[in-house]
């Protein structure tokens, strides 16, 4: 793997999913107890009410596993 193996792989998943399949928003690179996801932006926002039980339906794909990054590290 070479240095850039990480952005490669946001990139690589970034072309494919541009929007969340539930919300139509756009889907962004974020990070959750060390591992990396590609996620609706809406679920950047602080969840309450009807927006935390509906929070499942939109798009949150696994890039980068918490163990595959700290050996990145």
């Amino acid at each position: 793997m070479n240095d850039n193996w990480i952005l490669e792989v946001i990139d690589e998943n970034m072309r494919k999913d541009t929007q969340c399949t539930a919300c139509s928003a756009s889907v962004v690179p974020a990070e959750h107890d060390g591992a990396l996801w590609l996620e609706c932006m809406t679920l950047t926002k602080p969840l309450s009410g009807l927006r935390r039980l509906t929070a499942w339906v939109h798009t949150r794909q696994l890039l980068i596993s918490a163990r595959d990054m700290a050996t990145a590290a």
